[in-house]
């Protein structure tokens, strides 16, 4: 459990998920079972959205009501869930902190950590806004690059002007600003392709 804990905080959900799937049928009838639950639960909510995170706590509570996941399980649906169930966007202009995401595909993998390493390199040089980057995973298929910091939505879409211009591998790439409050909602929904309907209109 330990070992597969470590991969869930390391974001290789799933890997967590499948390696869960296993424990759960080689441990049946052990009290140990619905800590793999609730670890594959939560690994699905990041992989896959609040859809299936709410699915596995209605499991994990209908079918392990007295164990501590379970109870955990049912704490969540009656005091978490209820304020996560909305998936609207706030005005883009609304916030404090802002972000810019650059996006990659499964297939773009060994490109992200050179690309995560060149932006922090980019982001250290500039001293006057206190940046720093990130390597997030939205699904299955797709990994943000993430540039935290920014304190308005214009500094979020113009971030790429503060790096030098001879690097054509970052001004080529497409990228998106995001309000933090709004990042959030995309990351529990999984709703990408609305906020970029939104956001470029």
């Amino acid at each position: 459990y330990k070992v597969l804990f470590e991969k869930f905080e390391a974001s290789k959900y799933q890997e967590v998920i499948n390696s869960c799937e296993d424990e759960i049928i080689r441990f049946e009838g052990d009290e140990i079972v619905p800590k793999f639950e609730l670890l594959k639960t939560s690994a699905k909510g990041r992989l896959y959205g609040f859809k299936d995170y709410k699915e596995g706590l209605n499991y994990i509570a209908l079918n392990y009501p007295n164990s501590p996941e379970g109870k955990q399980s049912q704490d969540l649906i009656d005091n978490v869930l209820s304020s996560l169930e909305d998936d609207s966007f706030e005005d883009f202009s609304v916030g404090s902190h802002f972000k810019t995401i650059f996006k990659f595909n499964s297939e773009e993998q060994d490109f992200v950590k050179e690309f995560k390493e060149k932006m922090t390199k980019l982001v250290e040089q500039e001293d006057v806004l206190q940046l720093n980057v990130s390597e997030d995973i939205y699904d299955i298929n797709t990994t943000f690059v993430v540039i935290h910091g920014l304190k308005s939505i214009n500094g979020a879409k113009g971030f790429t002007a503060l790096i030098d211009e001879g690097d054509n591998a970052i001004f080529e790439r497409p990228f998106f600003a995001i309000s933090s409050e709004n990042y959030k909602t995309l990351q529990i929904h999984k709703n990408l392709d609305r906020y970029l309907e939104v956001y470029k209109n």
